[in-house]
């Protein structure tokens, strides 16, 4: 009787370290399930991308530069400068749009170098809204900042400019013409919080979530027709955590949106 007692009792720790290394086989294939999902919505997306919300902003200027082309001796000097600056719009929405996806492939393929240092929050604010100010111009928006006090951050200016660039250019998008977007800064318990800040169309709390995921697609086009990716929030995100930061945002349909980043004074 001891002696099958035994056998049943080592038949039963057989079964049960089975059944633990199965289970945690299943956990395993699991998590790569996912991982594979993943990668599989990141190529969709990529390929998405460069299908349509590329190739339509290049099919514009082609089309823009033949019909020039055909006509330079028979339209007149307004005309011509409207011809010119659809053809602007159209080449700078490109690039912005190439070159998020180069970095986003950078990222994803982890060829980012994290270099962070000390520089001034209120200068990278100045250098962003000369970089964009044109295209608030274009719909008479107000630009300010709004910093209680000087702000050293320890970051990568490289990234953070990217972060800042891409969040500005997302409020005029879905700011209504006369409006107003602030830049501000602020240190709290520890943490620099940068805050864009605009009185906008805003987004619906459902969406919300949908912004910052690669499995999702969501774009909105802009108060003024201005088209989007969406890329670009995915990488101020990646970047953003890469300071052991979150990004935050608030918003409201008809009253505005508010995209905060936190970055910790110290951070890795």
């Amino acid at each position: 009787v001891r002696h099958l007692k035994r056998q049943r009792d080592k038949l039963e720790l057989i079964v049960k370290e089975r059944t633990i290394e199965i289970q945690e086989k299943n956990v395993v294939l699991e998590n790569q399930k996912e991982e594979l999902q993943e990668h599989i919505s990141t190529k969709d997306r990529f390929f998405s991308i460069i299908a349509h919300d590329l190739r339509s902003p290049l099919g514009s200027v082609m089309g823009l530069v033949d019909l020039l082309h055909e006509n330079i001796r028979k339209f007149d000097t307004d005309r011509i400068e409207q011809f010119i600056n659809l053809l602007k719009e159209s080449t700078h929405r490109s690039y912005g749009l190439l070159e998020n996806l180069l970095e986003w492939s950078r990222m994803q393929t982890g060829k980012i170098n994290y270099n962070p240092k000390h520089f001034d929050l209120e200068e990278l604010f100045m250098k962003t809204i000369n970089l964009l100010k044109q295209n608030a111009k274009s719909k008479n928006i107000n630009l300010s900042i709004v910093l209680p006090e000087p702000i050293i951050i320890f970051a990568d200016n490289y990234m953070l400019d990217t972060v800042v660039r891409n969040m500005l250019w997302n409020a005029i998008k879905f700011t209504h013409k006369g409006g107003e977007i602030k830049l501000k800064g602020e240190i709290l318990d520890g943490v620099v919080y940068i805050t864009i800040s605009d009185n906008g169309i805003g987004i619906e709390q459902k969406n919300l979530e949908k912004l910052l995921k690669i499995t999702e697609s969501f774009t909105t086009e802009g108060t003024d027709n201005e088209k989007g990716s969406g890329l670009g929030l995915l990488l101020c995100k990646d970047y953003i955590e890469m300071h052991g930061g979150e990004l935050e945002i608030k918003s409201e349909i008809g009253v505005g949106s508010d995209f905060i980043v936190k970055i910790p004074i110290v951070n890795k």
